[in-house]
């Protein structure tokens, strides 16, 4: 097994001090790279120990590319990622972490099909076109105050819908 860092958080001279001082051989600190599918193409799960979290768009990527998460049940994780379906839930303690490790090895064989699960249930969850989806939203709110002016100014029988493309 071997694990591969990514990022250029302010963490990463630690890490690689630590992985040097205690001789670990199967990590790699990788660096920033925008080429996130090219990521998902060569790694099989996503490994997330947060103590406190939001929703982490590393895991909605690595879902998205239909790879399990190995994550801690903090902020949005929880929501997104059903144990055992798709990705491994750890609560944020002591050594739990370390079963969810232990059980994604054990059950590695599965991997494949808890990411093509996980690209399922990421789909239900987060739009593929988020900014899209907000424009609208955001249109639909003028419509209202629109017509709720024009209602005002001129009765309820007036419509002004705005156009949308």
């Amino acid at each position: 097994m071997h694990v591969s860092f990514f990022g250029q958080g302010i963490n990463r001279e630690g890490l690689e001090s630590l992985a040097a001082k205690l001789g670990v051989q199967n990590v790699s600190f990788e660096g920033h790279t925008r080429d996130v599918i090219g990521i998902w193409r060569n790694h099989h799960a996503l490994v997330l120990p947060s103590r406190a979290e939001g929703m982490p768009l590393a895991l909605v990527e690595a879902m998205m590319c239909g790879r399990p998460g190995i994550v801690t049940s903090v902020g949005g994780n929880a929501e997104v990622v059903e144990d055992r379906v798709t990705g491994f839930l750890a609560t944020p303690v002591e050594d739990s972490l370390d079963v969810a490790l232990e059980d994604a090895w054990a059950g590695r064989h599965e991997l494949r099909e808890m990411g093509r699960l996980a690209a399922i249930r990421i789909r239900e969850l987060v739009s593929s076109n988020p900014a899209q989806d907000f424009a609208y939203t955001l249109l639909e709110i003028v419509d209202e105050l629109v017509e709720a002016r024009l209602d005002e100014r001129y009765g309820a029988a007036s419509v002004c819908p705005i156009r949308r493309v």
